[in-house]
């Protein structure tokens, strides 16, 4: 550039700085680097699996594929209704699942975000790890599962009031939600069972509701599978997708054939570490804390002046991670290794509550012992550990949760930046070489 120009240049420069300086803003890159996140994550999770030769055959694809040809089995009815459609169209059924988890995903994305700007809360956490940002296993049933669990409590929201009907929709949805897969009972029932547990004016009728939401998972428990039931569904399918060939692997179909004994020691080795190692006794609470750390002080941290949080928000929100943790623990310990996924369940259900049921209706449902409690926790955190704006921002942006098993580089991966860095090194391998 010639010394004549930088005149010129300057001058240009000058008038350019006020339109792309407020680009550059924090908010605007914390923003950015969030939503860039989950592009790279859906692009790796539902792009690159939908087109991989054996996409049905994965263990994400193949859970939708169980259903009823060898009997009554636990997560078969979404599968049985594929089937019907598949033998009716001679279509492939991995673009309708697809569909459906797309469609489910972006529900729920969507009701969250929708929900935090008419409450003015900060929307950053919903493209966190803990919610929707963590998208490893977009295709599975799990957002499927969380906009049922936001239908019924829509419809349990002011139970006092609702009529017999809508206590007997909500509690058919949970049903369902319990058909698809079974481990909704410990983390999208327990919220409608307190609640309905809360109204005394419909007691009777509610313990019934309750009884027949227990009586199912017995049933699904029941009914579990073996090796037979997995054959009869392989054939079946099969039988309607011949190219395909889906034989025995250790994917959701083989699970059914897993024995309860064994698969429970499985995971609690997988959960401590291995026979020999034991990190997972450290790393889980490590992590675990964090979590709770993270979601208890995110909304007073991130609070905007109109906001609407309360102590008493952030004591109800703590109370229930604790209250999804302890209902949790089953799958935490000897029925799962999938941490990632678990986390969902405690974070996701937890702002459907808070965003859906009234503050004081939340309130009633549990002791006022236990609120204190958890209040003077909360107390003793903020001042020993003062939450601050630079600390969540650093927790927002570097935390994850490894999909399985204790993993602190899959973990890495899963955070905001991690799965940036992952998906540039994905392009430039791919691309550029």
């Amino acid at each position: 550039m010639g010394i004549r120009a930088l005149p010129e240049f300057m001058g240009l420069r000058a008038h350019l700085n006020p339109i792309f300086k407020p680009l550059f803003t924090p908010i605007f890159v914390i923003s950015t680097i969030l939503i860039l996140s989950v592009i790279a994550k859906l692009f790796a999770s539902v792009v690159l699996l939908y087109f991989s030769p054996d996409a049905l055959k994965s263990f994400q694809y193949s859970e939708f594929l169980i259903n009823f040809s060898g009997g009554f089995v636990r997560r078969g009815l979404l599968g049985e209704i594929l089937l019907t459609y598949t033998s009716l169209t001679n279509n492939n059924p991995k673009l309708l699942i697809t569909i459906i988890c797309i469609a489910a995903y972006l529900f729920v994305a969507c009701f969250f975000l929708k929900k935090f700007k008419e409450k003015e809360y900060c929307w950053w956490v919903v493209l966190s790890p803990l919610m929707c940002g963590f998208t490893v296993d977009i295709i599975r049933k799990d957002y499927l599962l969380y906009a049922i669990l936001i239908c019924s409590l829509y419809l349990a929201r002011d139970i006092s009031s609702q009529t017999l009907l809508k206590r007997i929709a909500a509690t058919a949805i949970v049903i369902i939600g319990i058909l698809i897969h079974e481990a909704f009972i410990f983390w999208g029932a327990p919220i409608l069972t307190l609640i309905f547990l809360s109204d005394r004016r419909h007691i009777k009728s509610n313990i019934v509701l309750i009884g027949l939401i227990l009586a199912v998972f017995i049933i699904s428990c029941i009914f579990k599978g073996d090796i037979y039931i997995m054959n009869s569904i392989i054939d079946s399918w099969n039988t309607v997708l011949p190219d395909v060939k889906i034989t025995y692997k250790p994917d959701s179909i083989g699970a059914l054939a897993w024995d309860t004994k064994n698969t429970m020691i499985m995971h609690i080795q997988r959960n401590l570490g291995s026979s020999d190692n034991y990190i997972g006794l450290i790393y889980w609470p490590i992590i675990y804390f964090i979590a709770y750390y993270f979601v208890t002080f995110y909304l007073s941290v991130f609070k905007k002046e109109k906001s609407s949080h309360s102590s008493d928000l952030q004591t109800i929100v703590s109370t229930l991670f604790l209250t999804q943790s302890l209902c949790l623990t089953p799958m935490f310990t000897i029925l799962s290794c999938d941490y990632g996924r678990l986390f969902q369940y405690i974070t996701i259900p937890l702002f459907a509550i808070i965003l859906i049921i009234d503050l004081n209706k939340l309130r009633s449902i549990f002791p006022q012992r236990i609120i204190n409690d958890v209040a003077r926790l909360n107390s003793w955190l903020r001042t020993n550990i003062p939450p601050t704006k630079a600390v969540f921002i650093f927790i927002l942006l570097t935390f994850g949760i490894s999909p399985c098993f204790y993993d602190p580089t899959a973990a890495m991966s899963q955070s905001p930046v991690g799965s940036l860095y992952v998906g540039a090194q994905w392009m430039v391998r791919h691309l550029f070489f």
